[in-house]
């Protein structure tokens, strides 16, 4: 009877034994195939792909390089402030020169080392996008934390805009803007396509860098997650020119978004059409922000105070229109009504696109700007205008005819019946030149054209071969003549 329980007994916790260890087989499985399932999800079978930081699809990881401080106070020659280049929330900037000749921005500040601020590193270390500054490394020693950034030549778009370096106050032309604000637009939609999002909460005009192609780099992406805290450091000035890039949900509860990040690319974008500083609207005794001074204007449809003098003529009305409404969308108070940063991109693709055909078409530096853009008063004496370059001295396009001569017309000159200023503002962009028996008629069809459409914004002249017959044409993107 003993032995036949024993036997019984014995079968039991065989039994129990199996169903364990069957339980734990089918649990190993399960998380192998959660695990490949998650690596199928990045299209990537390195072994490096790791969860990211908050259980998401993972970022493929290259691995982070950890400096030693002897190595990075040798490239900055013990952090001389010969080599000192700024000052960021994280702490002071070094340029620095690595034994294997590499340029590198070092981010220093005091702070004990941890593992938080390792895994930190990691995570944004594998962000690999061509308009994002790659974060190279770290190191942590002698109660000092680093960051060590690949080095922009260029600067930022701030030196470049309105800045006391080597580019102050460097003009940019329009269509170096158009491509500045796409490149930035595709680095920050990139930062909210990862999983999970990575919103960037610093954005801002000193934080989109150029290289020496102009290929516009964002910088600082999740600095903020450093900080341990959403408050913004710094001094009174800092915090004030920094507030004016943060959306009313932002500056009102801290409430950070993709969305706030659209906010402060439009405040960007705004700066880059105006050539002013958000912050000068703090430091003066105006009552309204940069933001609230637009939408005022535009209101007024006089929006062509908003456009920086520095541009000239350097822009076609339509492209202009199309992103100064791209600004306005961006800045909307409320969050729900502001575009994703991928519309965004795909709508600054289509003001670009737009904008090189029809300076290809019309010749580098014509403007069709409509009538909002235009001057609402006479032209000065001369033969020189504001909005006009000076005469080319010489200079000739290499294009075969035929090509454009922009011939500026200006309302009141219209409504006067005063020909004779339209037609000296003449820019010839090519070797040929109009037949002396055909000068006349190209006059008298241009004047009657010119009176049929009043206050038109420009009348174009693009020249034929000799011997070629003009043709009238109305101009299919803005209130203007062409002689075709």
């Amino acid at each position: 009877m003993s032995a036949s329980l024993a036997a019984i007994l014995g079968g039991a916790a065989g039994a129990v034994a199996l169903v364990g260890i069957s339980i734990l087989l089918i649990w190993f499985c399960i998380s192998r195939s959660r695990s490949v399932s998650r690596t199928s999800e990045t299209g990537s079978s390195d072994p490096s792909v790791q969860v990211g930081r908050h259980g998401g699809v993972e970022l493929s990881m290259r691995e982070t390089r950890r400096f030693q401080m002897e190595e990075l106070s040798l490239a900055t020659k013990n952090f001389s402030d010969k080599n000192l280049i700024g000052q960021g929330k994280f702490g002071e900037v070094y340029m620095g020169f690595l034994q294997d000749g590499m340029l590198v921005a070092i981010k220093k500040r005091p702070g004990t080392a941890s593992q938080e601020f390792i895994n930190e590193v990691h995570y944004l270390s594998a962000i690999q996008h061509r308009n994002i500054v790659t974060l190279l490394g770290y190191c942590q020693e002698n109660n000092l934390q680093f960051l060590v950034y690949e080095y922009i030549h260029s600067g930022s778009v701030s030196s470049h805009l309105y800045g006391t370096g080597q580019h102050s106050r460097e003009k940019l032309e329009f269509k170096n803007r158009l491509t500045i604000a796409q490149g930035a637009a595709k680095g920050l939609a990139h930062l909210h396509s990862l999983s999970p999002r990575l919103v960037h909460k610093d954005f801002k005009t000193a934080n989109v860098l150029v290289d020496e192609n102009f290929i516009a780099k964002v910088a600082d992406a999740g600095i903020r997650n450093f900080l341990g805290r959403v408050d913004i450091a710094g001094s009174s000035s800092q915090v004030t020119a920094d507030e004016m890039f943060l959306a009313p949900e932002v500056r009102e509860f801290r409430r950070f978004s993709e969305k706030s990040d659209v906010y402060s690319f439009g405040v960007f974008l705004l700066e880059l059409v105006s050539g002013r500083e958000a912050r000068d609207f703090a430091s003066s005794d105006s009552t309204q922000n940069m933001v609230e001074w637009v939408q005022n204007i535009q209101e007024g449809s006089n929006v062509s105070c908003i456009i920086d003098e520095r541009l000239g003529n350097s822009f076609t009305g339509e492209a202009m229109e199309g992103l100064i409404q791209l600004i306005m969308r961006c800045v909307e108070a409320s969050s729900e009504r502001r575009p994703g940063m991928s519309h965004v991109v795909m709508e600054l693709d289509r003001i670009v696109e737009k904008e090189m055909s029809l300076t290809t078409i019309m010749g580098e530096g014509t403007s069709t700007s409509p009538s909002s853009f235009s001057s609402p008063t006479a032209p000065p004496s001369g033969n020189t205008h504001p909005h006009l370059p000076p005469p080319s001295q010489g200079a000739t396009s290499s294009e075969a005819s035929p090509s454009t001569i922009l011939i500026h017309e200006y309302t009141r000159a219209v409504q006067s019946q005063s020909y004779n200023e339209i037609w000296s503002k003449v820019q010839l962009h090519d070797h040929d030149q109009l037949q002396e028996d055909d000068d006349n008629s190209h006059h008298h069809e241009s004047e009657a054209a010119a009176a049929s459409v009043g206050a038109s914004a420009s009348v174009q002249l693009r020249v034929r071969p000799r011997g070629a017959s003009p043709r009238l044409a109305q101009h299919p993107h803005s209130p203007s003549i062409q002689l075709l």
